[in-house]
C-alpha cells in the first residue's frame, strides 16, 4: 500500500474521532464529566479490553483537561500507547509511562505537526525509490532528526526505555 494512502486515512480517522470529540464537548457535556464517563467504561470492560479501554479513558481525561489547539485525537493517543507498551514488552507497568510520552510530545508539537514529524521519522529507513520521499528531501530529514530528539527526551523523563 502507498505510504500516502496510510497517511490519508490515518488522517480520516484522526479528524472523526477530532469531531466525535468535539460533538461531545460540544453539546455542552463538561470536560471533567466526559474524562469520568471514559473512565467507568474503562473500568467496566472486559479484561482482555481493559488495557485500551483504560488507555483511552486516560487520553480522554487529558482531552477533557483541555487540549485546545494542541489536542490529539483519542484514538491516536491510545494507537500511540498501545504501540509504546508493545515496544516495551507489553507490561502493564508501561501504560502511564506511555501516556506520559505522548503528552510530553504533545507539549512541544500540535497534532498535526507531531504526525507530520512521526510520519517523516517511522520512514526514514524505507528502502525503494518510494522510500526516498522521506528519507532524501533535507527538510523532511531535519523533521523526522528533531522529532527523535524531542522524542528520546521525553522518553527519559517518562522512564520509557524504547
Amino acid at each position: 500500500m502507498n505510504p500516502l494512502a496510510w497517511a490519508a486515512a490515518a488522517a480520516m480517522r484522526s479528524e472523526r474521532e477530532r469531531a466525535c470529540d468535539d460533538r461531545v464537548l460540544g453539546e455542552g457535556a463538561r470536560p471533567t464529566d466526559y474524562a469520568t464517563s471514559l473512565l467507568e467504561v474503562a473500568r467496566s470492560a472486559s479484561p482482555g479490553r481493559g488495557r485500551a479501554a483504560l488507555a483511552m479513558a486516560l487520553t480522554g481525561v487529558a482531552l477533557a483537561q483541555g487540549g485546545g489547539t494542541k489536542a490529539y485525537p483519542t484514538v491516536d493517543r491510545v494507537e500511540f500507547v498501545l504501540e509504546c507498551m508493545q515496544k516495551n514488552g507489553g507490561k502493564q507497568e508501561f501504560l502511564y509511562k506511555c501516556a506520559c510520552l505522548i503528552d510530553e510530545i504533545a507539549q512541544t508539537y500540535t497534532y498535526d505537526d507531531f504526525v507530520e514529524a512521526s510520519t517523516a521519522a517511522r520512514y526514514q529507513s524505507l528502502a525503494g525509490e518510494r522510500g526516498g520521499v522521506f528519507r532524501d528531501p533535507p527538510q523532511v530529514r531535519e523533521t523526522a532528526k528533531r522529532y527523535l530528539q524531542i522524542q528520546g527526551e521525553a522518553m527519559k523523563r517518562c522512564g520509557v526505555p524504547r
